[in-house]
């Protein structure tokens, strides 16, 4: 029993060891203020301030490099940053030419070649809680060597696509045989495998319809059921946030009842399903770091692999002849622990109602399958 207790505290202090170890490290590599080229691993971009670290390809460990040792850093995923002296850091830059676009936290940094950054904000400090207007009057003044860009301005939307566009026309316009330097967020789609497995808590409903007998016209809750459902996922991921993710899923749903009609005659149903269900969810994660909680709605469908059912009312048993395929409605939320880009640990409730029909025509019935998830998933 000791040792049963013991199993699922190690799997735990090994997950949060993994996941303490791994989630910071990126692939990625540094250009020196030399011209030199490092590449290796990177510690994620939340750790950012002066410094960054890298461990180079074949070195034992992580070196340190301040804001005056590098030129710039490019992760894998897409990020890149600049070191800018007046912040004392390195910032994101999402544009870099005549004229450069940086963004750090909730404002943004325009800096020409030669003259100090400027920054932009949205809101202005003295009156909390209104929108501030004089970010566009700041690029007003320096696009006005560009007409047409200086015009785009006036109207210009505080957000990473409308400023990134206003600063590479105005790149444009200052030198046209410059080729855009923009680094926007990767807008590929990032695609994410792995499996499931976890414990299945499942009950059923049956409507056994009117059929003018008096065995007919009852609907019973049958006996609860304790299984387990495992299957492979894909997620094909949008900027990371809105997913789509189909599986193929075993889980197996079957139960019992029996009572009394009228208090005299004797009725007994018994059903066994097992299930090859396709589900097709939507995916929503919030856009954190490190622990990522999210929701997920779709739709179950399933086919049998196995699936019997049978009625004995007095002693006479007949099977009821059950479809060979259900559908219903799914949904759930759960939390992504992040130990990789690549690699995530999930736990998932997810909760499914679905519905699977009788063969016979006419008054036959249905069969109404509610089962409680409690999941775990591995990416890779």
């Amino acid at each position: 029993m000791f040792k049963i207790f013991l199993l699922p505290v190690f799997l735990l202090l090994s997950i949060s060891t993994v996941f303490s170890q791994g989630y910071n490290v990126v692939k990625g590599y540094l250009v020196l203020s030399n011209g030199d080229t490092l590449r290796g691993s990177l510690k994620d971009r939340g750790s950012l301030g002066n410094t960054v670290s890298i461990q180079p390809n074949g070195a034992p460990g992580f070196t340190d490099y301040t804001i005056q040792q590098v030129r710039s850093i490019f992760y894998e995923n897409g990020n890149y940053f600049k070191p800018v002296p007046s912040e004392d850091r390195f910032l994101r830059c999402l544009v870099e030419g005549p004229m450069d676009l940086y963004k750090y936290q909730d404002y943004y940094l325009v800096q020409r070649k030669g003259e100090a950054p400027v920054k932009l904000g949205k809101m202005n400090p003295k009156d909390e809680g209104k929108e501030d207007k004089r970010f566009q009057g700041l690029l007003k003044y320096l696009t006005s060597d560009c007409p047409k860009v200086q015009k785009q301005s006036e109207n210009v939307n505080f957000s990473d696509y409308a400023l990134i566009d206003l600063v590479e026309k105005y790149n444009a316009c200052k030198d046209p045989s410059f080729k855009s330097g923009s680094h926007r967020k990767s807008t590929r789609m990032l695609i994410h495998k792995g499996i499931r497995g976890g414990v299945a808590f499942h009950h059923s409903r049956l409507n056994d319809q009117d059929n003018g007998l008096a065995s007919g016209g009852r609907t019973v809750d049958l006996g609860s059921l304790t299984t387990f459902s495992a299957g492979i996922w894909i997620n094909l991921a949008f900027r990371n946030k809105l997913s789509f993710q189909p599986e193929l899923l075993f889980i197996r749903k079957s139960g019992s009842y029996a009572g009394k009609i009228s208090g005299i005659y004797d009725i007994a149903y018994d059903v066994d399903q097992t299930w090859l269900q396709l589900p097709l969810c939507i995916y929503y994660t919030f856009p954190l770091e490190k622990v990522r909680p999210f929701i997920s709605a779709g739709l179950p469908l399933g086919w049998t692999l196995k699936s019997e059912g049978s009625k004995n009312f007095i002693g006479n048993k007949e099977p009821i002849l059950l479809k060979n395929w259900e559908y219903g409605l799914r949904g759930s939320a759960g939390l992504e622990f992040k130990m990789t880009p690549k690699r995530s640990f999930y736990l998932e409730y997810m909760y499914e109602s679905t519905y699977l029909g009788f063969k016979a025509e006419g008054p036959s019935g249905h069969v109404k399958n509610f089962t409680h998830h409690v999941s775990a998933r591995v990416s890779f």
